[in-house]
Parts: C-alpha cells; sequence; structure tokens
C-alpha cells in the first residue's frame, strides 16, 4: 500500500502544487520543497497501481490538512484515499477540488462532505473519525 517516496517519478506528479506565502508551488520544479515538507511532516500515500495522494499542513504546522490527488481515475482514486484514512483515520481533512473533476465522487463516497465554493472550486471536508484498536492479550 505505501510505498517508500523514493519508488515515486516525480515527473508524474506534474500538477500537484502546495501552496506557501500565496504562491502555488508546483512540486515537478521544486523537488526539494517537497523533501523539505516530508522531513517536517507531511506525508505521501502512494500506490502505483492508482497514484498519488499529498497530504499537507504538517509541516508548517496548519489548522487544516489538506489533500491533493493525482491517479488515473475515481475508482483508484477511491483506493487511495481508503489507503490513506485507514492511515492517518483520527485527521480531519480538506480537499479544494474544481467543480467538474470526476474525483469529487471517490471524495463524497468516502464521506467528505462540501464545506464552501468560491469560483470553480470547492472545499470538500471530512471529520476524522478516531478508531479504537483492539488490545490482545496472550494466554500462556
Amino acid at each position: 500500500a505505501t510505498t517508500e517516496i523514493y519508488t515515486l517519478s516525480l515527473h508524474d506528479a506534474l500538477p500537484i502544487y502546495i501552496t506557501k506565502n500565496n504562491l502555488r508551488l508546483f512540486l515537478r520544479e521544486n523537488q526539494d520543497i517537497l523533501f523539505e515538507c516530508l522531513k517536517a511532516g507531511d506525508k505521501i500515500s502512494y500506490s502505483e497501481e492508482c497514484g498519488i495522494i499529498f497530504l499537507y499542513g504538517f509541516s508548517d504546522n496548519s489548522n487544516r490538512h489538506y489533500i491533493k490527488i493525482l491517479s488515473k481515475d475515481s475508482r483508484s482514486a477511491d483506493k487511495l484515499i481508503k489507503i490513506m484514512l485507514w492511515e492517518l483515520g483520527g485527521i480531519d481533512l480538506y480537499c479544494k477540488i474544481k467543480t467538474n473533476n470526476p474525483l469529487a465522487e471517490a471524495l463524497k463516497k468516502n464521506n467528505f462532505i462540501f464545506k464552501g465554493s468560491r469560483g470553480k472550486e470547492f472545499l470538500l471536508y471530512r471529520k476524522g473519525i478516531k478508531i479504537k484498536k483492539k488490545e490482545t492479550s496472550y494466554v500462556r
């Protein structure tokens, strides 16, 4: 499911960007920023078959944690989202997405709800769900 970042071809991550100081920084041209963000706590969920989700907002201690998705189709996006939610279930997440983006359905299917809109984009939100892990006791 989750793989080391070094298996990812950053050339494939064309449209993924992060916003710093009100500037869009595309990861393809700013690979050093990507690695700085990962070292500081941002995360990536990656599957060779499905694509990549970049989860940011940890490295700068932001109040909001956003995801960026790059996948080949909405079914692949759905699988990636499920992987990410399994790993990070207790975190509130946001996703800005174009109103006509087919990936919106995969987000809604995973309990992201409409939070607001601005122009051609809208904001989806998912409340983090804390999962209690069962304690296993072994009897000898």
